[in-house]
């Protein structure tokens, strides 16, 4: 059940701002409601009950910046099947709406967004919308293994993004057009994969782990032949 609407506790830091942000960027939400013609927003985080583990890990960051009571996790059933979430209101996420939504409430990806963003928030989205494209050899043995960034955004955020990873952090990526719904995800390869892997790895989950490509192949280290 909803939380009332609550006072902002303190003042966001970069951090605080950083990891709600890297929350709500893949597959956390903000709903615009109205009571007695009074606007508020709800943070919403929602998983399937298959990744509780990870939903109970962003309600302990979720509650450690903004303090209060803690919210609970409710589980009901949607089309895709059992789910488990958690929400809640304050004033202070018409700013985070403000960044992240359009004017016509769609979630829109910007170099403002992405600039708050820092490695455990990068993790949290990888976490939420990645993924691994394995390629197989003529012995089906995986050859290479492709990091995948499941956006499904504009080509105009796409190319934001690709600018982003690039500038800031030293990773190339590619976007691919998904024809099914005509937009764009990001393909890293197996060597910019590698960069990704050791900025965000840290921060990654036991239960999420199987999304990164050392899960899958082992990697030897460097010998002066190469």
């Amino acid at each position: 059940m909803t939380q009332a609407t609550e006072p902002v506790r303190k003042i966001m830091n970069y951090n605080d701002r950083s990891l709600l942000l890297g929350m709500l960027i893949g597959d956390g939400c903000l709903k615009v409601k109205l009571h007695k013609d009074t606007k508020y927003y709800e943070y919403v985080i929602n998983h399937s009950t298959k990744q509780e583990e990870y939903l109970k890990y962003k309600l302990e960051i979720f509650h450690s910046i903004m303090g209060g009571k803690k919210p609970n996790i409710s589980y009901g059933k949607t089309k895709w099947g059992e789910s488990c979430r958690f929400s809640r209101c304050n004033k202070y996420f018409k700013l985070l709406h403000k960044y992240l939504y359009s004017n016509n409430n769609k979630k829109c990806i910007t170099r403002k967004v992405l600039d708050w963003l820092n490695e455990q928030s990068i993790a949290i989205w990888y976490m939420d919308d990645g993924g691994l494209k394995l390629s197989y050899n003529n012995k089906n043995q995986i050859s290479s293994c492709q990091m995948i960034l499941s956006t499904y955004c504009s080509v105009e955020q796409a190319d934001i993004i690709i600018n982003w990873f690039k500038e800031k952090w030293n990773i190339k990526c590619r976007k691919l057009l998904h024809k099914k719904t005509n937009s764009y995800y990001l393909s890293f390869n197996t060597k910019e994969g590698r960069k990704l892997e050791e900025l965000i790895k840290p921060y990654i989950i036991s239960s999420m782990e199987y999304k990164l490509p050392s899960n899958r192949i082992t990697r030897v280290l460097d010998t002066p032949s190469g």
